[in-house]
């Protein structure tokens, strides 16, 4: 079944032009978790979409994705008539609503890392020494080179994720891998790019991303090999370097932690 984003797109671009918000689509349906099951379903207010994640006699959940208003969290509990947990990021004090019970967390999956690309590309300062520090390592022992690959080479990014995540079983990457598997599958339909860091010819890296305007691009996969020091941060500064033409900053899923 393919992803609700490529359904979704004219309502996601008509939702970006209203609010002057730059949500990706692959973001959007999100691959992570609106995943056209059976326990998903999703309706579109003027200021936010809502995620019905699960929902029963003990406890719902559901995801906000844009302006959290107060009114809307009171009509979804009372509407819900169970404990909810919300995930999003709540545009009010959670003490100002008193109608039954909820919890709130942040979506990190959704969150907002943004990099200037100039910055990243430069490194200047103290904030980026660490990552200085790490690339010139990296460089100091390997030779390595990015490529663009074509949807043709979606393959041999595929055999490479599924090692990268069976050394690690958890059930977090176990639902990231059903993304990305669905995510290479309709590669060319969500508009996706990839680049690949190859060492000595073979893949040891990986990232995909998704261009949303002239000023924007965002990463939706990062994968690199962990025993390799310094690789993931190579990976991170040349893919600043391959789309400092095409827009201003990055806006990174799965943050590496760099200032």
């Amino acid at each position: 079944m393919q992803p609700l984003s490529i359904d979704l797109s004219g309502q996601i671009k008509q939702f970006n032009k209203h609010h002057g918000t730059k949500i990706a689509a692959v973001t959007f349906s999100n691959l992570f978790m609106m995943d056209a099951d059976n326990d998903t379903f999703v309706e579109f207010e003027d200021d936010c979409m809502i995620v019905y994640h699960q929902w029963g006699s003990d406890r719902a959940s559901i995801s906000l994705i844009g302006l959290i208003k107060r009114e809307l969290v009171d009509r979804l509990i009372s509407e819900l008539g169970v404990p909810v947990t919300i995930w999003g990021d709540l545009n009010f004090d959670r003490d100002e609503t008193g109608l039954g019970d909820f919890q709130v967390n942040l979506d990190r999956d959704n969150a907002e890392y943004m990099y200037l690309i100039k910055d990243v590309v430069e490194r200047k300062g103290a904030n980026y020494a660490s990552l200085r520090r790490k690339v010139n390592h990296c460089l100091g022992l390997h030779s390595p080179e990015l490529r663009k690959l074509t949807s043709g080479a979606m393959d041999i990014v595929w055999r490479f994720a599924k090692d990268q995540y069976e050394t690690r079983d958890h059930l977090s990457l176990q639902q990231e891998k059903a993304a990305l598997e669905k995510g290479l599958t309709f590669f060319k339909q969500l508009r996706l790019d990839c680049l690949g860091m190859f060492i000595e010819n073979k893949l040891v890296g990986f990232v995909i991303t998704e261009t949303l305007d002239s000023e924007t691009i965002v990463i939706h996969f990062f994968k690199s090999k962990h025993e390799i020091k310094g690789l993931a941060e190579y990976l991170f500064v040349s893919t600043c370097e391959h789309c400092q033409e095409q827009a201003t900053q990055l806006n990174f899923e799965q943050d590496l932690g760099i200032d």
